[in-house]
């Protein structure tokens, strides 16, 4: 419960000015009677999505940073093997993640 408490202080809702707190289905938030009573004081509309749907409502987790994740690992992998005792440094996790971003997002 003590996430829910750093939310609250930090976005600040109330009953004039409420926000809406999107959360997976997960059975220890929408069986949570305690967070449930707590967001309804403070003006916070909870909305669950469905269980076991929370891939369908995050099309580009699914369909880009998995991707993403998956040849990022294999571009870091490659420039280890290429070059081997030296230190992987912003200016070439730059350069990799502009090369990875480029090979994903493309429409190839």
């Amino acid at each position: 419960m003590q996430w829910i408490q750093h939310f609250l202080s930090n976005v600040k809702p109330s009953k004039d000015d409420p926000v809406i707190l999107v959360l997976d289905g997960h059975y220890s938030h929408t069986r949570n009677i305690e967070l449930i009573d707590l967001t309804r004081k403070n003006g916070v509309h909870l909305v669950c999505l469905l269980p076991h749907c929370t891939h369908l409502m995050q099309s580009l987790d699914v369909s880009l940073m998995q991707s993403f994740k998956t040849y990022y690992a294999r571009v870091i992998d490659q420039w280890f093997k290429q070059n081997p005792g030296r230190i992987l440094t912003h200016y070439q996790i730059d350069m990799l993640l502009g090369e990875t971003f480029n090979k994903v997002a493309s429409v190839d």
